[in-house]
This record gives C-alpha cells, structure tokens and sequence, in this order.
C-alpha cells in the first residue's frame, strides 16, 4: 500500500533484480490467502533453493514427501516452484504430464478425475480405476495410459487420507498403491505428496510405507529474512512498484 511508484520503474534495491525495467500495474500484485498454481509461478518468490533441492532429489527416487505446518507453503512451493522446474526439466519429451488432486472422500474418484482431463485416455478404463479400488492402481494406470513418457502425480493434501477417507479400504488401497508405485521400476515416473507435518507420526502405521517416505522428507520451513523480503516485494516489482525502504523493513520486521 505504501508504493513509490517510477515511470519507467528499475525494479528492487537487491542486486538480483537490479536494472530491470517494468511498467507500472495497478492491480495488486499479492495471491492474499489462496495457494499458488502453476499459472503463478512468475510471481512465486523466496523458495528457490528449497525447489533446487527437491528437484535435484527427484532425479534419483521416484517418491517425495514435502511436509510443512499448515499454512507453511506446501501447496504453493509444489505448484507454483517445482511443478513447473521439473517441467521444464523433462520439456524435450513427448506426453510430459501431471496430474495433481488431493484425496479428499475417495482418493481414486480424484484421479480418475485427473485422468479424464486427458481428452486421449479411454473413458472405459478412467471408469474402472474410479470403480475398482486396487492395490496396484496407480502402477496399472501408468502402464495402461502411458508410454514411457515423464509422468509425475501430486497428491496435495495427504493428511486427507486420515481426516476424509472414511472407507477403510479404499485408504489401504490407495497407501499401498502409492507404495507399489515407489517401489516398482518405472523410471520415468515421479510421486511427490504433501501434508501437514502433524500427521507425518501416522505413517508408522504403515510399515512399507513409512521408510519410503522417511528417506525423503523435505521439510517446508519459515522463510529467512532475506526470502522474505524477497516475497514482499519483487512481486511488486513485477507490477512496477516498490516499497519506500522503510516501510519494506518494517513488514519484514513484523510479527
């Protein structure tokens, strides 16, 4: 609320962004409380080393779990930071693709769903992973739908598993899928899930699961001072606008 604004604008006072020029948006720059998607990721800031990190990982074990307090930027760090990296990773290869959803009731309805906004997959066979819950679900998916090609699932929201998949067996079913998946050869695909740290404990209780996930955990912390400011204020940069000095230290500085 409290911007310079310069016509033309030279973006930030850090030397990272020095000397870019941006015309002037009026229109606020900031997401507010909502996750960041892919469409977002020109203006998703302060996690590149985190996103380095779990894309380096990614090239060498096919399953990740990102973990974080609620509200910490699981979502966002995913969507808007990795996704797009590790597209951009695997951009020479034909059929590239990502389906992302969260389990929500029925963890096989959410991807079946995610397959159906492939227009080439067979409607019949998207129906049977929906209908017929299975232990090998997501392997038989990739070998039915695909061909090789770089596919990468992300299951946002993994706590759902607990807290919204009543059925106890679809839950079992859809664990033990996602640790079939981890465990089998396919090295073109990649499983990356998401979910609140205080339910990280109840993944003990399934002992083939549990030392995948162990193994790889990527830890969403706060983010340091100089992130911070980062996410302040290049995305008003962007709009070409910048904070008076003080009043970008006294955000960064509030509590």
């Amino acid at each position: 609320r409290h911007w310079s604004l310069r016509e033309p604008f030279y973006r930030g006072t850090g030397p990272r962004w020095n000397h870019t020029k941006f015309d002037f948006n009026p229109e606020s720059p900031y997401l507010g409380l909502r996750y960041f998607t892919e469409e977002d990721s020109s203006r998703f800031f302060g996690r590149d080393e985190f996103v380095a990190n779990l894309l380096k990982a990614s090239e060498s074990a096919p399953l990740k779990l990102v973990i974080g307090a609620s509200g910490s930027g699981k979502s966002s760090v995913v969507r808007a930071g990795f996704i797009p990296q590790w597209k951009k990773l695997n951009r020479g290869a034909v059929g590239c693709r990502v389906f992302a959803f969260t389990p929500q009731d029925d963890p096989f309805d959410q991807l079946s769903t995610s397959l159906a906004a492939v227009d080439s997959f067979d409607r019949q066979q998207i129906r049977i992973v929906r209908e017929t819950p299975s232990r090998t679900a997501l392997q038989d998916v990739v070998k039915k739908f695909g061909n090789g090609e770089p596919w990468l699932f992300f299951v946002d929201q993994f706590e759902q598993i607990f807290t919204r998949t009543i059925d106890q067996n679809k839950r079992a079913c859809f664990i033990e899928a996602i640790t079939d998946l981890a465990r089998s050869e396919l090295s073109n695909v990649r499983l990356v899930l998401a979910m609140r740290d205080d339910f990280f404990p109840q993944l003990r209780d399934y002992p083939d699961l549990f030392p995948l996930t162990d193994r790889h955990v990527f830890r969403v912390a706060a983010l340091s001072r100089t992130a911070l400011e980062e996410v302040i204020q290049r995305p008003a940069a962007e709009n070409g606008a910048t904070f008076e000095p003080e009043h970008g230290h006294r955000r960064v500085n509030c509590k």
